[in-house]
C-alpha cells in the first residue's frame, strides 16, 4: 500500500511541474509589452529634439565660476605623470605559425 501511495505522489508532481511548465510556456499576453513598442520614426525624432532643446534651455543659465582656476589651492597642486617607455612592436598577425613567415 504504502509503495502505490509513493508512486502516486510522484506522479501527481510529475503532471504538476508539466502543467506548470505548459501554462507558462503558452499563457503569454497577446498585447506587446511596452519595452518593445514601435514607434515611428518621425515621432521617436521629435521627442528626441524636444529634449535636446529642453537641455539647451537649461544650459542657457548655467554660468562657470572662473575664479577657481586662480585659486592658489589648484595653483599648488604638482603634476606626477609618468611617461611610459616605448614597446617593440611585434608581428602584423600573432597567430600566424613561425614557420609561414
Amino acid at each position: 500500500m504504502k509503495n502505490i501511495f509513493g508512486k502516486i505522489v510522484k506522479l501527481l508532481i510529475v503532471i504538476g511541474i508539466l502543467a506548470g511548465a505548459y501554462m507558462f510556456f503558452t499563457n503569454r499576453d497577446a498585447s506587446p509589452r511596452e519595452s518593445l513598442t514601435v514607434v515611428p520614426a518621425n515621432q521617436a525624432s521629435a521627442v528626441r529634439v524636444s529634449d535636446i532643446v529642453f537641455l539647451l534651455n537649461e544650459l542657457k543659465g548655467f554660468e562657470i565660476d572662473t575664479r577657481v582656476f586662480s585659486d592658489p589651492a589648484l595653483s599648488s597642486l604638482e603634476d606626477f605623470r609618468t611617461t611610459l617607455p616605448t614597446e617593440i612592436q611585434g608581428r602584423a598577425n600573432p597567430f600566424l605559425s613561425l614557420e609561414e613567415r
